[in-house]
């Protein structure tokens, strides 16, 4: 996309929004084209580490399904790495 700025991975910033459910919550980013996702939650399940990420090409946003990015992370630091290591791999792809 040309008319896209990419700007560094360490520049991405999360905004908390709504949550359509009271023991969620979600944060967004949209960078270089890419829009990532945080969620937590709050659940009675087992070996559940609280923090998932995915991502979407902004582009095609309607149309694609979340890509999740592997794993599942204690901290919101944690996931917010991930997010920003896979922008750094999607960028070198682009």
């Amino acid at each position: 996309l040309p008319h896209l700025r990419f700007v560094e991975p360490e520049d991405m910033r999360f905004k908390q929004v709504p949550s359509p459910l009271p023991d969620m919550r979600i944060w967004i980013c949209c960078i270089g084209g890419f829009s990532f996702v945080i969620t937590s939650e709050d659940l009675p399940i087992p070996d559940w580490h609280g923090y998932t990420a995915s991502w979407k090409n902004a582009r095609y946003e309607a149309e694609q399904a979340p890509n999740r990015i592997e794993g599942q992370f204690a901290t919101m630091a944690e996931a917010e790495t991930a997010c920003q290591k896979t922008y750094k791999q999607l960028r070198q792809k682009n």
